[in-house]
């Protein structure tokens, strides 16, 4: 009976663990009855670097998620290098950790190198498996930028469809003062053939609309060369 359950339990890890629920180091619960009590041992079983955990899992071992991740390095690294280069030419000091990855490192050969090697193969996870331990790094850095770089995007989509009705709102254009004014010009013109207490009341808020607009824009307006030469003559 103990073999049997440990057994059971041996095969569900290890369904767990192809499905992607467990990866890396894990500490796994193996749980051995005896009767009504119970016993347990932690195990930690080591995968493969290529086997991380991810929600998607067919979408986070993709060729295109390594190849988004491989365009944020690439940003990533001229943006660094330009920044030390200008500082180099301004002569301004850089550490020395800079200074060795700016003569050393400051390229992506080599994540370049395991692009092309991943993209020659027939089968991408067989592929996976034939990496050494370099290029398996390599690979979980760049599936980490491409994933963090589809979050990104999405979150980014996500925040432009809610915020789309305030931005709309906000670009809205209202009336310059020109079309106000013409607005009411229009509007006085309408009331002139009107017989009507009301259309006389009409006509003095229009006017005093119409001076009080001009006046702001008078208000509003910068003296130049043109205006200042009148001003004296």
């Amino acid at each position: 009976m103990l073999q049997t359950t440990s057994r059971m339990c041996y095969l569900i890890c290890n369904v767990a663990n192809t499905t992607g629920v467990i990866a890396g180091s894990f500490p796994l619960q193996s749980y051995y009855f005896t009767g009504v009590s119970a016993r347990f041992k932690t195990t930690r079983i080591h995968r493969p670097a290529s086997n991380f955990v991810f929600n998607n899992w067919e979408q986070m071992m993709s060729p295109e998620t390594l190849q988004a991740g491989l365009a944020r390095l690439k940003d990533s690294v001229k943006k660094r290098r330009d920044d030390l280069a200008e500082h180099l030419q301004k002569k301004e000091r850089i550490s020395n950790a800079d200074s060795a990855w700016f003569d050393n490192q400051a390229n992506h050969l080599d994540e370049d190198t395991l692009i092309d090697t991943l993209d020659n193969v027939s089968d991408f996870e067989r592929g996976m498996s034939c990496l050494n331990s370099k290029q398996k790094g390599l690979y979980q850095t760049l599936n980490a930028l491409g994933v963090a770089g589809s979050v990104s995007n999405k979150r980014k989509t996500a925040s432009a469809e809610e915020g789309g009705d305030d931005r709309e709102e906000d670009t809205e254009l209202k009336p310059s003062r020109k079309e106000a004014l013409q607005a009411a010009a229009t509007l006085g013109q309408y009331i002139a053939h009107l017989d009507s207490p009301f259309a006389r009341r009409m006509e003095v808020v229009l006017s005093s609309f119409g001076h009080e607009t001009r006046r702001e824009e008078a208000q509003t307006m910068v003296e130049t060369n043109i205006t200042d030469y009148f001003k004296c003559t």
